[in-house]
């Protein structure tokens, strides 16, 4: 996201069948709540690009096992409509299904 890469380029990282949550005020920013689908992760980079100035982002851990990621970190932001900076922790969660180097649970060997 920070080489500034399309928002739907960014999307086919992920899977159709995503499913988006960030807790929150649903009228307060666009991808507050629940989303599905690379239309969410699309719509994000381009509203939060959009709508907020990124100060400071930075990820403290990774903790992964095999079919989940949780990145955990904080980042910094201005919202430039306001000027307002808000400091956020985060706590991402992947989980990981069927991916490319994974079988599928029937053809191991």
């Amino acid at each position: 996201m920070a080489s500034g890469a399309e928002p739907t380029e960014i999307a086919k990282l992920f899977s159709e069948e995503l499913d988006w949550e960030i807790a929150g005020d649903t009228g307060v920013l666009p991808w507050i709540g629940k989303k599905k689908g690379r239309v969410a992760i699309a719509d994000f980079v381009r509203d939060s690009r959009a709508m907020v100035e990124r100060i400071k982002f930075e990820v403290h851990e990774v903790l992964a096992g095999s079919s989940r990621a949780v990145i955990l970190g904080s980042l910094v932001s201005k919202l430039k409509r306001t000027g307002k900076v808000i400091t956020t922790d985060f706590a991402i969660v992947l989980t990981i299904a069927n991916g490319p180097n994974r079988a599928p649970p029937n053809d191991r060997g």
